[in-house]
């Protein structure tokens, strides 16, 4: 017989099941709705404009953020709250506490200062970093200034760290300018992971990435490793459009920075000019956004033509914005100054570059090229120019060089240090028409060796190297530049002081002279093609 007030078996058993399971549902639906809110961020950001539309990113915009960011030696689990995560872990809380989270951040923030006084990094730009671990990089990044950042990995942590894939990231093309990374030696598939760096970033954007020397794991295979750098370099043989800027050891870790091509919109072009879709690939520049910004800021191009261009343009020197007093151009591997049509060394090396160009105290090897014999004794004892005694051309073959000191009406346009093809000056030409020189006139040409100008800036010259570069060729600017662009040479160079050759008017005589076909609408499309191209071009005397 059962004892008074005790339940039946079956009553029993059914409500420890019960009980049972409402322990369970207690412990589980608390962790899967934090799960969820870490995969979607959108759902618990303070406010509306914390979210993107169409990707999951967080904005940390809520009110006096900024202040506690800066304070996080005295982190709490109330400050945590106060950041806009009321949903986030206690293992977050307790990591935002700890002296070692600080340590890391502290590691990050100098990074990053060191990459601003780079200008690989600036404040106010969107920046993303992949397997952010606990957020300290993106926090770095916030306390330096750059506020829209957010970290992504398979372990959240918000609202710094959001969920994600960095292998295949829930975002549009083009949107960060900066990404960073250190995880680069553990994911998959390098290749998935550099594609979708170069899809997210913005055209000109920046990503640094850094990898450990002397690795072990057998990850990516990366199985004997060191601190050249060597295997990084293999994966990016797939991948358009993203480029090595630099690759160096920085202490234990080989950095490498990499930049995305600037495809800018179809500009009217020049006549000469290549339109065809190479243009718009692979032979694009790429620019980063430091350079389109010391190009807004330059000075402006004078876009009515000089009455008198002999004073204009040699006073319109003093307006011009060195693009090495915009940028730090420290980090950069060599330092390199062409000068294209360099006549005696006093002309523009020794009288202008080496004392007003400034160059924050680096070194600078000097190229001269010029054809004219009579100027070599000027630099035989110049030890710190290389002088190369050629004609800058399309192609490697013998010109003919002009002598405009002769008296002949019919070399009235060959100009002195114009060059031509021996075919125009002595034969007939493709068209069937006779040279326009008559034979007692051909012996005012000297014959001079042409060289492939492209060819050898592409052999010389790397994109590591900070090139300045000035061009006086007497009107062969109309033919160089086309080549520069369709090769890509004129990618390598960093800031280009032209002289643009046209029918301008004469000092001497009220009429324009005959030694140029082109006209000053013509030069002016040249250097803004050139500027809309990304190159830092200024209109020189």
């Amino acid at each position: 017989m059962k004892a008074a007030g005790m339940m039946p078996g079956w009553l029993s058993k059914r409500v420890v099941i019960q009980l049972l399971f409402f322990m369970i549902a207690l412990t589980v639906f608390p962790f899967l709705y934090v799960n969820y809110q870490a995969r979607n961020p959108c759902q618990y950001a303070l406010g509306t404009d914390g979210c993107v539309s169409g990707m999951n990113y967080v904005k940390n915009t809520a009110s006096g953020s900024s202040v506690l960011w800066k304070n996080r030696l005295a982190f709490s689990k109330e400050h945590a709250q106060l950041q806009g995560d009321k949903g986030a872990s206690s293992k977050l809380w307790n990591a935002w506490t700890t002296k070692q989270w600080k340590q890391k951040v502290d590691g990050f923030s100098a990074l990053f200062q060191t990459l601003m006084k780079k200008n690989l990094l600036k404040p106010g730009w969107k920046a993303l970093c992949l397997g952010a671990r606990e957020g300290q990089p993106v926090m770095a990044l916030r306390e330096n200034g750059v506020q829209d950042a957010i970290g992504m990995d398979k372990v959240p942590f918000p609202p710094l760290v959001m969920y994600g894939d960095i292998q295949k990231q829930p975002f549009p093309d083009d949107v960060f300018d900066f990404e960073y990374s250190d995880v680069f030696n553990l994911v998959q598939s390098p290749v998935y992971f550099l594609s979708e760096i170069g899809r997210t970033l913005k055209p000109g954007g920046i990503a640094v990435l850094h990898v450990p020397c002397d690795i072990t794991d057998k990850v990516n295979d990366f199985t004997s490793f060191s601190c050249t750098g060597s295997h990084l370099l293999k994966p990016l043989d797939t991948i358009k459009g993203l480029h090595v800027e630099r690759l160096e050891t920085v202490g234990r870790h080989v950095e490498m920075v990499l930049r995305k091509a600037y495809n800018s919109v179809a500009a009217s072009l020049p006549k000469g000019f290549s339109t065809d879709d190479a243009w718009h690939a692979s032979r694009n520049c790429s620019v980063l956004h430091q350079k389109l910004q010391a190009i807004a800021n330059a000075e402006p191009l004078i876009v009515d033509e000089p009455r008198k261009p002999w004073l204009t343009l040699k006073q319109n020197i003093k307006n011009i914005v060195y693009l090495s007093n915009m940028i730090d151009i420290s980090y950069h591997k060599r330092h390199i100054y062409v000068d294209v049509g360099a006549r005696n060394y006093g002309s523009s090396i020794g009288g202008w570059f080496k004392k007003r160009y400034p160059k924050q105290n680096q070194t600078f090897k000097i190229f001269a090229i010029e054809a004219d014999t009579s100027f070599e004794s000027g630099y035989r004892n110049r030890k710190d120019v290389t002088l190369l005694p050629y004609a800058a051309w399309l192609q490697n073959e013998s010109l003919m060089f002009g002598d405009s000191r002769t008296g002949d009406p019919s070399f009235k346009g060959a100009g002195m240090g114009r060059i031509q093809p021996v075919v125009q000056i002595t034969g007939n030409l493709e068209d069937g028409k006779s040279s326009t020189y008559s034979k007692e006139t051909q012996h005012h040409f000297k014959s001079v060796q042409g060289m492939d100008f492209s060819a050898w800036l592409l052999r010389t010259v790397s994109p590591h190297d900070y090139t300045v570069m000035k061009m006086d060729v007497e009107g062969t600017e109309f033919d160089l530049l086309p080549k520069m662009f369709d090769t890509g040479a004129i990618c390598l160079v960093d800031e280009l002081f032209l002289e643009c050759h046209y029918n301008r008017w004469q000092r001497c005589c009220p009429e324009r002279t005959g030694k140029y076909e082109k006209t000053y609408s013509d030069c002016l499309q040249l250097f803004e093609t050139l500027r809309t191209r990304g190159v830092l071009v200024h209109q020189w005397w």
